[in-house]
């Protein structure tokens, strides 16, 4: 696998909500991608724990950047979540995407995202959808 170019990451690293979230993102390779969250008190629920959409969020960031790293626009028509272990503030969280299947219309992602010891705190799968036009 290779790369992706300097202008796709350009364009794909820029994520105004990820910001928001205080999300570090990268593409180490086409159809893989690791988004990174320390959760904070803005991050949790009403319970003290780390929010699903929080979770979801990093999840359906991970997918963007994975399924677009080859300067294609694709977009996601489904994605599952599992959540599977608790957190909560002072956790450090990656979701680690990558591709499992590369159709000729359709993809699929696995997304994985653990804390700092390396439990998984929450699997989800996404399906996006290759329109075959670029954005660079």
């Amino acid at each position: 696998m290779e790369s992706p170019d300097k202008k796709i990451l350009d364009h794909i690293l820029k994520d105004p909500f990820g910001d928001l979230l205080k999300t570090k993102r990268s593409v180490p390779q086409e159809g893989e991608s690791i988004v990174e969250l320390t959760v904070t008190q803005d991050h949790v629920n009403c319970h003290g724990v780390t929010h699903g959409g929080v979770i979801f969020a990093c999840c359906d960031m991970a997918l963007a950047l994975a399924s677009n790293s080859r300067g294609l626009i694709e977009v996601a028509t489904q994605v599952t979540i599992s959540f599977l272990k608790p957190t909560g503030p002072g956790a450090n969280l990656k979701a680690y995407c990558k591709e499992v299947h590369k159709g000729n219309k359709l993809g699929l992602f696995d997304i994985v995202v653990s804390d700092a010891s390396g439990d998984v705190i929450s699997r989800a799968q996404g399906q996006v959808y290759k329109k075959k036009q670029s954005f660079v």
